[in-house]
């Protein structure tokens, strides 16, 4: 995993259910972890498809304008805040409504939506099992220093 905690063992009952949840759905765990954090989930979008969120925004080519069209449908299914959305992106809070309820975009970027997810997999498993392990470690520390 490449953490300080690839050595350490998992000891809790509820952090190793937690832990084994998240292997048997990886890409929940994946999905999971990014909302609804805008800024997470638009700062991915240049480890995936290799272009910066300000390119999503002002881009004209026909694959920024492709990827600002999934960037939207992506934050207003993994996120809660339209105005900021709207703002960041200069469109209106009914365009923002009306992505939301397309069943025709929900078809069009089913697949790329869990390809997109796919490559957060990794840091997702290793962000929560860095955590779990972590939490066990302040337990730890602060039951011995009583």
């Amino acid at each position: 995993m490449g953490t300080i905690y690839d050595d350490y063992e998992l000891k809790e009952p509820q952090n190793i259910q937690k832990w084994q949840d998240a292997l048997s759905d990886k890409l929940a765990c994946a999905k999971k972890s990014f909302h609804p954090s805008f800024d997470g989930l638009l700062s991915r979008f240049k480890k995936v498809f290799g272009i910066t969120p300000m390119a999503l925004k002002s881009g004209s080519s026909k694959e920024a304008r492709y990827l600002r069209e999934f960037t939207l449908y992506l934050l207003v299914h993994y996120t809660d805040d339209n105005k900021k959305i709207a703002d960041t992106f200069c469109v209106s809070q009914s365009l923002l409504k009306t992505i939301k309820e397309d069943a025709t975009l929900m078809e069009k970027y089913q697949s790329q939506e869990e390809l997109f997810f796919e490559e957060l997999i990794s840091d997702a498993l290793n962000n929560l099992y860095a955590n779990l392990a972590l939490s066990e470690s302040i337990q730890k520390n602060t039951i011995d220093q009583q």
